[in-house]
């Protein structure tokens, strides 16, 4: 390792014990970098990662994982984690900064074009062989810089950057979180475990990016995206809930197959009109399919079939203007539109609402979302400071209809006040600033968010409104004490006012799925949050050891809580505004250090939480609930100067949630994954790794072990390696994880994909 001001350079080699395949397992292993397993999200001394550079250039932006996933380690040689990270030069030394990102250094040669073609086939006991195709080719020239990507695979690995086996979103939705319609009928299938041991699928899965620089002062960035696939599962959720003195069990036991298809397109121009001066254009476009059928038994009684199919299309457009207007100052102008529409079709049969009446239930639902907004931004700085002050407007847009109908004898019969058709609109004029003050250890962050703020909701179905004007003022405030060159101490405080009625705005009742039927109690009232957290850090990355500790607290006033009504088929919320306080507390540590004398890297996690949160229960009186959750997670990786090494990682996790008026639920579990790398065969390194679950500690019988080998065959000097797979050679078949909240105890049990053996052939070029 190498640390230069504000850069940590990692060599590839040095962390990689000859099993990593792709180079989003070496990211893994490096101080002071945490790899999120589910969604790739990467993050350096706890700060999210903006971007995944390859060489200095940014091809991937947010969706970086396609590089991360995709690209062999043997053709990266260094990765960089960059402090400060601004990816618009002329901001350099001006903004804030605390941005990170990383950058992929190629092996010398890797110029024009190379690349990399994993191909291989396996057997199961489903009559269908298995296969693994994954190709990528990169291209580096002066003016040309590239990355492409196919592969297809039906084991439920995921090489895209996209989520559609969970509920989960990728990097990217959550980033562009606010110009996304939500989906009402939710279309996921609830992964419990890794889906590759639980998802059947037939994932095709296609990417270009493209950076080409036509002159000195131009610069062209396009990616495109191709997705595809068919995810098949079985699964089993059941629910004990205690209403009073009364135990209501349900349960519904799905077969399922998922359908999404994704098209998209971005692009991104940079013009440096002048050595001052630059303007940004950035376009995304795409359209996505979803189609969902299952099969459902309820309550081991009755069988329905369902199918949700949703159409989705959304566009974006970004235009940016920076300005320099001396060393220390300059000025950005933007212009933002979106638009995001959604239709989505819900069919049941026989009636989820009434079985002894209806033979079907129909939802449809169409929702829209328009944003426009401009905003302009000075910035500045001086020797010790940095400061930054705008003024921007924003228009929001939202529009939804939805018809419920259930079928009787062939007559489309409407169910009784199941119509929703609304108008809601958002707009804001409002001035932030903030002035980060650097004196000697000392960093003072105020900052202040002054908004005008109008809310309108107009009810079409019954010609009624609602309108909503406030004027407020959020202060907020940063404060960072450097003890030493390598450890800090900070504190964040802020206040903010949420309008949470985009989320609750339909009034009349929408069916999501088989099992719950949802509806509103539309108000254009702002919750209030108050949020605070401290925090040490202490990073010597060189001598590779990294901690941090904290505390947080969140107080919110007002809020939508739920008002659920529980059946033996039917579960009924209605979500109403309420001036009740609410409290979120947790405790976090988190340590990694290499033990030179012992040769082993070690990283402690611990996590402990108490929510407080009210709610309302088949007409009760409103709840007062508490739920208390610990977590913990150690790891161990050893690099031993002999032929067996291992890495072993072990997780507690326990749950309480209780209601004052009620019972108290809890339940631990316990992960602990094995892996024995042996390596005493030339070239052959083989790892056999055991994971062993316990879902509930109450219940030791119900405890699984997973058992799998990987082989590799690398000769020396060659391009090409093979890789022999066995999973699950124990052939467990299902896998069982409990939940709790303050009514009920969940079952969720998904069944796993057979005992199955895979070889893989790598070539390089």
């Amino acid at each position: 390792m190498e640390v230069k001001e504000d850069t940590t350079t990692y060599e590839v080699a040095a962390f990689s014990d000859g099993t990593e395949r792709k180079i989003e397992e070496i990211i893994k292993k490096l101080p002071g970098v945490d790899v999120n397993p589910k969604t790739g999200q990467i993050k350096y001394k706890g700060k999210a990662v903006e971007t995944v550079m390859l060489d200095g250039v940014n091809l991937f932006d947010y969706s970086y994982t396609i590089g991360t996933r995709n690209i062999n380690v043997r053709m990266v040689e260094q990765i960089e984690a960059i402090d400060n990270y601004s990816e618009n030069q002329l901001l350099k030394g001006i903004e804030a900064g605390g941005k990170v990102a990383l950058n992929l250094k190629l092996k010398k040669g890797k110029f024009d074009f190379s690349g990399n073609v994993d191909a291989g086939s396996g057997l199961t006991n489903e009559p269908a062989p298995l296969f693994n195709l994954n190709s990528t080719l990169l291209g580096i020239t002066s003016a040309l810089k590239s990355f492409y990507t196919l592969s297809f695979n039906n084991f439920g690995a995921n090489l895209s950057p996209f989520d559609y086996y969970s509920e989960g979103t990728s990097i990217e939705d959550d980033r562009e979180e606010e110009f996304y319609a939500k989906k009402v009928i939710p279309q996921s299938i609830n992964t419990v475990i890794d889906p590759e041991r639980s998802v059947f699928n037939r994932s095709w899965f296609g990417n270009a990016n493209i950076a080409f620089k036509p002159s000195k002062n131009i610069s062209l960035k396009t990616n495109l995206y191709y997705y595809q696939d068919v995810l098949e599962a079985e699964q089993l959720s059941a629910f004990d809930n205690i209403i009073g003195n009364q135990t209501l069990s349900t349960s519904d036991r799905q077969t399922q197959t998922k359908e999404p298809a994704l098209y998209r397109g971005d692009v991104e121009l940079k013009w440096n009109t002048s050595p001052t001066a630059l303007l940004e254009y950035e376009g995304r476009i795409f359209r996505e399919i979803i189609s969902f059928p299952a099969t459902v038994l309820v309550n081991q009684q009755n069988t329905l079939q369902s199918i949700a199919q949703s159409e989705a299309f959304f566009q974006k457009q970004k235009l940016v203007f920076t300005k320099k207007l001396s060393a220390r100052q300059a000025i950005q102008g933007f212009f933002t539109h979106s638009q995001h529409q959604i239709q989505q079709d819900l069919s049941i049969s026989p009636s989820a609402l009434d079985l002894s009446r209806f033979e079907q239930d129909r939802q449809s639902v169409d929702n829209q979302k328009t944003i426009w907004a401009g905003e302009s931004t000075f910035l500045g700085a001086n020797k010790r400071d940095r400061y930054v002050f705008t003024l921007g407007i924003q228009n929001k847009h939202l529009a939804l209809e939805s018809r419920l109908q259930s079928r009787e004898t062939n007559t489309d019969t409407l169910v009784s006040e199941a119509e929703n058709d609304f108008d809601y609109q958002i707009s804001s004029l409002y001035n932030t600033a903030s002035y980060l003050f650097s004196r000697g250890r000392w960093q003072l962050t105020p900052a202040y968010n002054l908004r005008l703020f109008r809310q309108d909701l107009r009810e079409i179905s019954t010609d009624s409104a609602q309108h909503q004007t406030d004027f407020f003022l959020e202060p907020a405030l940063a404060i960072r004490y450097k003890l030493g060159q390598n450890a800090s101490v900070g504190l964040n405080t802020s206040y903010t006012r949420l309008a949470n009625a985009e989320n609750y705005s339909f009034r009349q009742p929408i069916l999501l799925n088989n099992r719950n039927l949802v509806n509103n109690t539309p108000r254009l009232l702002l919750q209030n949050l108050f949020s605070s957290d401290l925090s040490y850090k202490y990073a010597d990355l060189y001598n590779q050891f990294y901690s941090q500790a904290g505390l947080s607290f969140q107080y919110s006033e007002g809020g939508f809580l739920s008002n659920l009504t529980i059946g033996p088929n039917l579960t009924q919320t209605n979500f109403f505004f309420l001036p009740q306080n609410q409290t979120n507390t947790s405790l976090f540590l988190s340590a990694e250090k290499l033990v030179s004398f012992l040769s082993a890297n070690m990283e402690l996690d611990l996590n402990y939480s108490i929510a407080q949160y009210n709610n309302v229960l088949n007409d009760s009186e409103l709840r007062t609930n508490r739920a208390n959750t610990f977590s913990s997670d150690f790891s161990v990786r050893t690099a031993f100067d002999i032929p067996v090494n291992f890495n072993n990682a072990f997780s507690f996790l326990t749950s309480q949630s209780r209601s004052k008026e009620g019972e108290s639920f809890r339940f631990s579990s316990l992960t602990n994954t094995f892996e024995l790398l042996f390596s005493a065969i030339k070239n052959v390194p083989i790892t056999v790794s055991a994971a062993y679950f316990v879902p509930n500690l109450s219940n030791g019988r119900q405890s699984l072990l997973f058992l799998d080998v990987q082989l590799l065959f690398l000769p020396p000097k060659a391009k090409f390696e093979l890789e022999a797979v066995f999973r699950n050679l124990l052939n467990t078949d299902n896998f069982i994880q409990l939940e709790v909240n303050d009514f009920s105890t969940s079952v969720f049990q998904t069944s796993l994909l057979p005992r199955y053996f895979l070889i893989n052939a790598s070539f390089s070029f």
